[in-house]
């Protein structure tokens, strides 16, 4: 989704760097320290099969967890979103130290530090409009200022301390005053937990309820990257497959169908993934045979001149993919980032967003690598 910044290395050396332990419960013990004062200058074979997976989520190692090293987290705009009060900054502020994590999504913010604690930190616009984003209760109308996220269920809805997490993705508003906006938490084991909006099953647990509360996500195997998207979900395993859940009207889940899946469903004919990353309606996949994408292609963002949304993983002639570097979505556009540091992009362009010097509605950017350069070819409808 477009404007969802993800984890910060400021390179700034950690200012400690906690033993995280094999038991994956804790009580938080303090709420991160926060700077109140601006800071100064601011220094395998593709499944044939479509079927939902519900295999018991993975059991923690017997192993200890390495040690995770934090950073020093700055930030800029409106500190609502950061639940504090609202001062408009336009240079980077000191937020905290020691976080290893961070997503921001519409009007709130999910933190990690070093000790796998993570807090959500918000304003909610209207109470009546909240489906639990923030992942934890006692929310109220305005101002919510960093709280842990101390609980969460297991897939039978039985309550216990949170684990220790490593990783989260926020999410961007379907559409506005909706609340349709959903959290996915990843722990230190692999494990991932849903919260939020639950519209269309985009939170994996075979049903449409929403969750105030961050629950267990049914998985056999671990998590290690997720991709939110405006109604569905993508969970990349270990094993290079993607799961994926929720919305598929317009084949985002590229499953073949147009049918929504409210538990996590293997994606068909997809290997060997090395990341994931989701638009409002489409997604893409960086593969170590290509660069694939599928879902809604009403702006053009899956980069192809043919008219018509995708319903399953199709390849992108860009380039080799030893030249890519990055394939990420915006909310109705793509980027390739390549190692020669070049970009390409395609899609909506109403804000100037795939920059092409004009403002137009779509643009269209076929890709074809000539030598050590890339040749971008727009066709601008």
């Amino acid at each position: 989704m477009e404007c969802i910044p993800q984890s910060i290395d400021c390179n700034t050396q950690p200012t400690e760097t906690p033993s995280i332990s094999s038991n994956p419960s804790h009580q938080p013990t303090q709420n991160p320290s926060i700077s109140k004062q601006p800071s100064h200058t601011p220094s395998t074979h593709p499944s044939t099969s479509i079927q939902p997976t519900l295999q018991p989520s993975i059991q923690p190692s017997s192993s200890n967890v390495p040690t995770q090293n934090g950073y020093t987290l700055y930030y800029w705009g409106n500190s609502k979103s950061l639940g504090q009060n609202s001062i408009e900054y336009t240079t980077p502020q000191l937020f905290s130290d020691n976080v290893i994590y961070t997503s921001v999504g519409s009007l709130y913010g999910i933190i990690i530090m070093s000790s796998g604690i993570a807090y959500s930190c918000g304003n909610i616009v209207l109470k009546s409009n909240y489906k639990g984003w923030l992942g934890r209760e006692g929310v109220v109308q305005g101002i919510n200022p960093l709280q842990p996220i101390d609980t969460v269920l297991d897939m039978n809805g039985l309550s216990s301390l949170a684990p220790r997490f490593s990783k989260v993705y926020a999410g961007v508003e379907q559409s506005s005053n909706s609340g349709i906006i959903h959290t996915i938490l990843l722990d230190v084991y692999g494990r991932a937990y849903a919260a939020g909006s639950n519209s269309k099953g985009q939170l994996c647990q075979g049903d449409t309820l929403n969750r105030n509360i961050p629950q267990l996500i049914p998985m056999e195997k671990r998590v290690v990257d997720v991709a939110i998207g405006g109604e569905h979900t993508l969970l990349l395993l270990e094993d290079g497959t993607v799961y994926g859940c929720g919305s598929n009207n317009l084949g985002q889940l590229g499953l073949g169908i147009t049918q929504q899946a409210k538990s996590p469903t293997r994606i068909p004919n997809l290997d060997s993934v090395l990341s994931i990353s989701a638009g409002h309606s489409h997604s893409l996949f960086t593969t170590q045979n290509g660069l694939y994408n599928t879902g809604s292609n009403q702006y053009k963002q899956l980069c192809r001149a043919q008219s018509g949304n995708v319903r399953v993983p199709t390849l992108l002639g860009v380039a080799p993919i030893e030249k890519v570097y990055q394939f990420k979505a915006g909310k109705y556009s793509s980027y390739v980032l390549f190692n020669d540091k070049s970009v390409g992009s395609c899609g909506r362009n109403n804000y100037g967003q795939v920059s092409r010097g004009l403002i137009m509605t779509m643009v269209t950017c076929p890709f074809f690598p000539i030598g050590y350069w890339i040749l971008i070819q727009c066709l601008c409808i």
